[in-house]
């Protein structure tokens, strides 16, 4: 499940041409994107999703939704501990450009088999969605061909 995690605003900077915040959850400050709330400032609060900050909340708000999540066990994301090694034949293939954290693993000889940590399917420039259906109707057709 997705969900969008409340938290401070502690810093405001510019990377690459793009508005970015570094924000605190809890105890931990992770990094997201301002450019859906550019007027947000220092000691704002947000909702964060997939590393954008999506919406603003008052504290009150951000420490209730913060509390139930946390008893909900629904933070373990941004605890989450980094893995020494991945599995046999795996390779990962796709790094986050703002700390290089693999984001994407594949099994190269194999067809479509992706684990990835983003959302292809708002990023104007993956072609992985496109792919996966396209080979998807040439197996179609492939199997048509042979009934």
């Amino acid at each position: 499940m997705c969900l969008a995690i409340p938290g401070k605003v502690v810093e405001v900077f510019d990377q690459q041409g793009m508005r970015m915040a570094k924000v605190q959850f809890g105890g931990i400050v992770r990094e997201a994107c301002l450019e859906y709330l550019p007027e947000t400032r220092v000691g704002d609060y947000v909702l964060v999703h997939v590393g954008f900050a999506i919406s603003r909340v008052d504290e009150e708000e951000a420490r209730r939704t913060y509390q139930l999540l946390e008893e909900l066990d629904q933070l373990t994301e941004l605890n989450a501990t980094l893995v020494d090694e991945i599995g046999d034949g795996l390779v990962v293939t796709g790094s986050s450009p703002l700390d290089d954290l693999p984001e994407a693993i594949e099994l190269p000889d194999h067809r479509f088999v992706l684990g990835g940590q983003w959302h292809p399917e708002a990023d104007q420039d993956s072609q992985v969605i496109g792919a996966l259906v396209q080979a998807a109707a040439q197996y179609r057709s492939a199997r048509a061909a042979i009934a």
